[in-house]
């Protein structure tokens, strides 16, 4: 009695048991069902593709994303050559080589591939796989494909954008530095106390000071000195941030002559950064016209307070020109204004008109003379 019972008692334990290691195992089981269908989802969500190729039968096991990849049919056997087929050449040999050096090393094979479709589109994959090989030698590659063709675009263009701004940099850093050795313009950059801290080969050009010789020297001392009291002025109000356009100075040259300078001239970073252009030829024709406009009109003046005529005419005997102060004596003679336009002769009595017309007649002829006559009325003559 007591061998059935503890038969049974143990056909019990062993029922429970069993049942205990068959819960264990469906919640093993659930929990690697969810663990895949995580990474499936993952590997879906990445675009990734999985392969598994066999180096010694040729055969590779694709998902439907490596097939889409590789534009491959959705289902049937995959051969190696098949797959090698869309890719160029090089990158076929690369890809032995690479599968080669891990068989022996055992290291991860990462390598990017252009592929090319049965449809003429071509992508860029980045193939990453893991080599497994059996104690018999017998190889496999365990790996994924990434379709990067958006990535590696956007990488090229950006190259390609980094390339043209760094060739636009360099070109710009060359023309400025063409300009800044070319240029007949004085380019420089001032401190505070009137130094030059670098100036371009112009001003040994213009004025004959060489770098070291104009580096040393304030710019006070280079200024002619009727200009260095404006000069500090100007130079103080671009360094409360005014800007300077166009204000001239006189600067020496290395043989004691002075030119006449004109700069713009704007703050930055505690210094001036200055151009000046040499102005002197258009500061001499200034002096010379105004010069010649003084004299203009001095000569002026001498003509209109003379009483004496001065006067144009024309072959028509018609006034051009009359001197200001005859015009008042004319006046002060005949009793009426003369006027431009006016037939002069016709101004005169008769018997006067005649005299006057012939002396105007041998001047258009060009004849130079010297003549004493009377004209006027002496009835309307007012005394001065």
């Amino acid at each position: 009695m007591s061998g059935r019972i503890f038969a049974s008692f143990c056909r019990t334990r062993a029922q429970e048991a069993l049942s205990a290691g068959h819960g264990r195992l469906e919640t093993a089981l659930t929990a690697t069902r969810q663990g895949q269908a995580r990474l499936s989802m993952a590997v879906n969500i990445a675009r990734l593709g999985i392969f598994e190729w066999d180096t010694v039968t040729g055969a590779v096991e694709m998902d439907d994303r490596s097939r889409e990849i590789f534009g491959l049919a959705p289902e049937g056997p995959v051969h190696q050559d098949e797959v090698f087929s869309r890719l160029e050449k090089v990158d076929v040999e690369r890809a032995h080589a690479l599968t080669e050096a891990a068989a022996v090393d055992g290291t991860e094979v990462v390598a990017d591939y252009r592929v090319t479709r049965p449809d003429g589109t071509t992508r860029t994959i980045l193939s990453s796989s893991e080599p497994l090989q059996d104690e018999g030698g017998h190889l496999r590659m365990i790996g994924v494909f990434h379709d990067v063709t958006v990535l590696r675009q956007a990488e090229a263009d950006l190259r390609t954008l980094n390339a043209d701004l760094e060739r636009e940099v360099v070109e710009r850093t060359q023309a400025r530095g063409r300009t800044w050795t070319l240029t007949p313009d004085l380019m420089c950059a001032l401190d505070r106390r009137g130094y030059l801290v670098t100036s371009n080969p112009a001003w040994q050009t213009l004025l004959g000071w060489s770098d070291v010789e104009i580096a040393q020297t304030p710019i006070w001392d280079l200024l002619h000195p009727d200009d260095v009291k404006r000069t500090r002025v100007g130079l103080e109000r671009i360094e409360d941030g005014q800007p300077a356009v166009g204000c001239a100075n006189r600067y020496r040259r290395k043989d004691g002559s002075y030119r006449w300078i004109s700069w713009i001239g704007v703050p930055e970073d505690g210094l001036v950064y200055c151009t000046g252009r040499d102005v002197t030829v258009e500061k001499e024709r200034e002096a010379a016209l105004a010069a010649r406009t003084a004299e203009r009109d001095l000569f002026a003046t001498i003509v209109e307070t003379d009483r004496a005529p001065i006067c144009a005419f024309d072959h028509d005997f018609r006034l051009i020109a009359f001197n200001q102060a005859h015009s008042d004596e004319f006046h002060r003679i005949f009793g009426y204004r003369v006027n431009l336009g006016d037939i002069f002769p016709d101004l005169f009595t008769e018997d006067q008109a005649h005299v006057m017309r012939a002396l105007m007649a041998r001047a258009l002829a060009g004849e130079v003379f010297t003549v004493v006559e009377e004209f006027g009325d002496p009835s309307i003559v007012k005394p001065y």
